[in-house]
């Protein structure tokens, strides 16, 4: 998806979530959930279609923000999740008194003029998102927290957005508790370093969490030998 930027943030991104979910869930249907014939072969067909590239031109049309011509369904899927995390976020924030003015809703993480931005960001605030089920998967808890030092490092508020079963620490925060968490991303991801930071709840929906962080220090560690 495009990066958004402006006074209808929400608007724009919760239209482009609403159609790419409809595509989304309709190519996955698959026409095979009901199919009488138990012929394997036939069956087999139905399976690998799921699987096809989804046909984006219907969404490009009902979306300007949409801009691939066709894409894999888990990317799609990853997609939704960011996006739907990234809706949430945006509710949160603004509740808050946090505006924002620049959004990159698929993960690109650079803006019009090619350089590294925040999932989202406002005047003197920068957020990272994560929608999927596990934020310590791959590293990407330590990466972002990578990412946001540099941010928090020239003034700015930093925070993350995570679905609240993503990761373990946002059901214990409180608004007034300060907790100290820290990760690991592996030489396989991108590390090895680890990533520590002092993060308390800023806002939290039914399914969604704003943890702000602070204090973040990046240390790099050993490589894990692999066993002989």
């Amino acid at each position: 998806m495009k990066t958004l930027d402006g006074a209808e943030i929400e608007r724009d991104l919760e239209h482009a979530f609403v159609t790419l979910a409809r595509i989304y869930l309709a190519h996955r249907g698959g026409g095979g959930h009901d199919e009488p014939d138990l012929n394997p072969q036939r069956l087999d067909l139905l399976v690998r279609r799921t699987e096809s590239p989804i046909d984006l031109s219907e969404a490009r049309k009902l979306c300007a923000m949409i801009d691939a011509i066709s894409e894999r369904p888990i990317e799609v899927f990853n997609n939704l999740g960011h996006v739907f995390v990234l809706l949430e976020a945006i509710r949160l924030v603004r509740g808050r008194g946090l505006e924002p003015t620049w959004c990159a809703p698929t993960q690109q993480s650079t803006d019009g003029l090619g350089q590294s931005t925040p999932d989202l960001r406002g005047g003197d605030w920068a957020l990272e998102a994560y929608g999927g089920s596990d934020i310590s998967n791959n590293g990407k808890l330590a990466k972002d927290l990578r990412f946001l030092q540099t941010w928090r490092a020239a003034g700015k508020r930093t925070f993350i957005a995570c679905r609240r079963d993503a990761w373990r620490i946002a059901e214990s925060l409180s608004e007034h508790v300060v907790q100290r968490t820290s990760s690991l991303c592996s030489a396989k991801h991108g590390g090895p370093f680890r990533a520590s930071a002092q993060v308390t709840l800023f806002a939290r929906s039914a399914k969604v969490a704003v943890i702000e962080v602070d204090e973040i220090e990046i240390t790099p560690t050993a490589p894990i030998a692999s066993p002989t």
